[in-house]
């Protein structure tokens, strides 16, 4: 009997079985994580929003990453106040605390665990203007703007019994553009959507990683390119009857990497917060005269 092998039909089977070992037990280290995008509620002069915003989220560029003891937690805080009836101004504040770990399934795997803190202040300005033919519950803005921070990777592993910590600490600049469209159907509800192009700066990086080991995490040559993301987001808002000028707001938000060389990223940003706006220090004039006072007043 005589039995003929197909080896490019073996060599197929065999990577079937390989790739996903191997890559399982690669931990990557996150370079980017997406903020809460601000999308301020902003209709004439003088109007203001500030708020603040619980984030989670998290998601990974390397989808066959199967380590267990992940979290990513933040706070956003945002504001922005219109200077004229189609200008307004933004400074939102954006801070995570992230870990992800090696994937160790198969006991060959990467047994680090590492941890992010990351802070960023974005500045923005801006155009607004009320949508025709939707008697003014609709509206156009875009923002422009530039951020400012640093992103710091704190990596502790083991190998052979012997512990080993290292990092990988970056200055961040970037600049952003930000269209988005808010629709009110009713007056205590609004549903937004953005679009924001990112433009990430990566300089003055801080690290001990071998040259061998900044090849493997994908961390090589990080300063000598921008990357570049498209991050579209929804934003939902609900406003309270009483007090009046406070809103609940529900952000979820994707990110895409637009660069043909491949980094490791956070891909998902969720977003719980609370907003306020001027109406929460109006007097209200009934039709007889008399005025009722703020609404700020009746939670002191």
């Amino acid at each position: 009997m005589i039995i003929t092998y197909n080896l490019s039909g073996i060599i197929k089977y065999v990577s079937l079985f390989i790739l996903p070992v191997f890559f399982s037990c690669y931990s990557p280290r996150y370079v980017y994580s997406p903020s809460t995008q601000h999308i301020p509620l902003v209709k004439k002069r003088g109007d203001f929003n500030v708020g603040g915003y619980f984030a989670t989220g998290g998601g990974s560029s390397n989808i066959a990453h199967v380590g267990s003891q992940n979290y990513n937690a933040g706070m956003d805080l945002n504001s922005a106040y219109a200077l004229s009836d189609h200008f307004a101004i933004m400074i939102n504040k954006y801070n995570r605390w992230e870990k992800n770990n090696g994937a160790n399934d198969f006991n060959i795997g990467d047994s680090s665990i590492i941890k992010y803190k990351r802070g960023l202040t974005e500045l923005a300005t801006g155009y607004f203007t009320v949508l025709r033919n939707h008697s003014k519950k609709s509206f156009f803005q875009l923002f422009a703007g530039v951020a400012f921070g640093k992103f710091q990777i704190n990596d502790n592993s083991v190998n052979n019994g012997f512990h080993f910590s290292k990092f990988h600490n970056a200055n961040i600049a970037k600049i952003f553009l930000q269209p988005a469209i808010i629709i009110g159907p009713q007056e205590n509800f609004t549903a937004s959507f953005s679009s924001r192009i990112t433009e990430v700066f990566y300089n003055k990086i801080n690290t001990n990683y071998s040259a061998t080991e900044l090849d493997n995490y994908l961390l090589t040559g990080l300063s000598s390119s921008p990357v570049f993301f498209w991050e579209p987001a929804m934003n939902y808002s609900y406003a309270f009857k009483k007090p009046k000028g406070v809103r609940v707001n529900l952000q979820s938000g994707f990110t895409v990497l637009l660069n043909k060389r491949f980094i490791d990223y956070r891909t998902i940003n969720l977003a719980l917060g609370i907003t306020v706006n001027n109406d929460l220090f109006k007097k209200k004039v009934t039709k007889n005269g008399s005025t009722i006072k703020p609404a700020i007043s009746t939670l002191l």
